[in-house]
């Protein structure tokens, strides 16, 4: 079997380009891309802010990969959508950042659906858990995990942690984790097809919890815990 992926995500999300690199680097087969309109300005903002000035992310004009199919679409979870995925020949379909919940018919077709949550799961499951992990002085990672109707629910493919005692900012952290995702999501493909995982066969997650966002105040102490100028 070739080892070949389809990739959910929409315009102006900061992980694509990287997730398709990071693919094309690993020997692994794009046999589509299905974009789902556009990322909403408030989140383009809301990434914006948590990287590094300089770090340039990619638009459409940036992607120059001619031998990957882009399909433009309303809504991931659209009948059109199901029917399309479930005519394509790839095993796994990894999230690169759709704007949806992914639920219903979609999640019940015949590919498998991966994420990787910037965060270690399952106890940080939810929002800004890079956030809180720095604030909580607990390790900065993120983990691969086949997808289901709940929140960072599904089975457990793989965890890494990201080694931040070399980063000065909490802008470079967040930014290296853009790579640090791609990288890992790559590894946990590869480690399905070699192991021939689903999650139907896999032990479900142990109870865990769930984070809402980082208000700004607990978020400014996280900066500066990083840049070393005041502690918790």
């Amino acid at each position: 079997m070739h080892e070949s992926v389809i990739i959910f995500s929409c315009i102006n999300n900061v992980l694509l380009k990287p997730m398709i690199d990071a693919c094309q680097q690993a020997g692994l087969i794009v046999e589509g891309v299905i974009m789902d309109g556009e990322l909403p300005l408030s989140d383009q903002e809301n990434v914006r802010a948590r990287l590094e000035p300089e770090y340039r992310i990619a638009g459409l004009a940036d992607f120059d990969y001619p031998s990957i199919p882009f399909y433009f679409v309303k809504d991931h979870n659209s009948k059109g959508v199901v029917a399309k995925v479930t005519a394509m020949k790839s095993r796994y379909v990894i999230n690169a950042g759709t704007p949806r919940i992914l639920k219903g018919d979609i999640l019940k077709t015949n590919k498998y659906f991966l994420n990787c949550h910037p965060g270690i799961l399952p106890k940080y499951r939810g929002c800004t858990c890079v956030e809180w992990a720095l604030y909580n002085n607990d390790p900065v990672g993120a983990t691969v995990y086949f997808m289901d109707e709940g929140i960072d629910e599904g089975p457990i493919v793989l965890q890494g942690t990201l080694d931040i005692s070399f980063f000065s900012s909490y802008e470079t952290i967040r930014t290296r984790m853009i790579g640090f995702t791609a990288g890992l999501m790559v590894e946990g493909v590869k480690k399905c097809y070699k192991e021939n995982l689903i999650p139907d066969t896999m032990p479900p997650q142990e109870a865990g919890s769930y984070f809402k966002p980082i208000p700004e105040d607990k978020l400014m102490e996280v900066k500066k815990k990083v840049l070393g100028i005041g502690k918790k």
